[in-house]
């Protein structure tokens, strides 16, 4: 019974977690391209875990 409620509020903190190295890459890097990438990247960790909720919810 636990066991879900553990993977669920992980699935959940992930992106909260991967939003903060975001920021710091955000802030020192050196040209917008590269704002641009790492934006990207976050984009695709939380589509990555919102697509895994839903797969895991049904």
């Amino acid at each position: 019974m636990y066991g879900h409620a553990k993977k669920a509020i992980l699935s959940h903190i992930f992106p909260i977690i991967a939003a903060i190295p975001l920021f710091y890459f955000i802030v020192t890097a050196n040209h917008a391209g590269s704002v641009v990438g790492f934006v990207l990247l976050f984009v695709v960790v939380y589509l990555g875990v919102f697509v895994y909720n839903i797969y895991k919810g049904l």
